[in-house]
């Protein structure tokens, strides 16, 4: 990505881009949501998701905007806690490769060992913690109920 070998106000700024940027799922609203300037087309995608506190799986579509068309990229938003993106095939939810590279803030929580956990493990804690606590509500239940049912029988005789 990066600037075009047309373009030299890019490379006197420091390689800033304008980009532009909207969501294409769950919302497809018909103009863009966000224009500003960014070194990479993920870094400006990483602060759209960070200001619009983008949900899980939320899909974006950012645009270069140059004079000579710029290059069109489609990121998925991977974790929201810190924001992570994902490169996809546009209209897609398949992941086409991973993001090139991370921003300082996600690469000092990546952990460090060449296993990856998935995405997914961490959204699934809360849902452990209800079947949990739900068993043991239910245990208790049976036990009071049962103790009070022996305690009437008793009394009644």
């Amino acid at each position: 990505m990066g600037v075009s070998s047309g373009s030299n106000e890019g490379l006197l700024r420091g390689n800033i881009v304008n980009y532009a940027i909207k969501r294409t799922w769950p919302d497809q609203p018909k103009s863009w949501e966000s224009k500003g300037e960014a070194e990479t087309a993920e870094a400006f995608a990483l602060a759209f998701a960070t200001d619009q506190g983008l949900g899980l799986g939320t899909q974006v579509l950012v645009m270069e905007m140059t004079a000579e068309g710029g290059e069109v990229e489609f990121f998925k938003v991977a974790n929201t806690s810190p924001y992570q993106l994902l490169a996809v095939q546009p209209g897609t939810t398949g992941v086409a490769e991973p993001a090139p590279a991370t921003t300082p803030a996600t690469a000092a929580n990546a952990p460090s060992s060449e296993v990856e956990e998935p995405i997914a493990v961490p959204s699934l804690r809360p849902f452990g913690t209800m079947i949990f606590y739900m068993a043991k509500v239910g245990i208790i239940a049976v036990v009071v109920i049962g103790s009070l049912g022996m305690l009437i029988k008793y009394l009644r005789a």
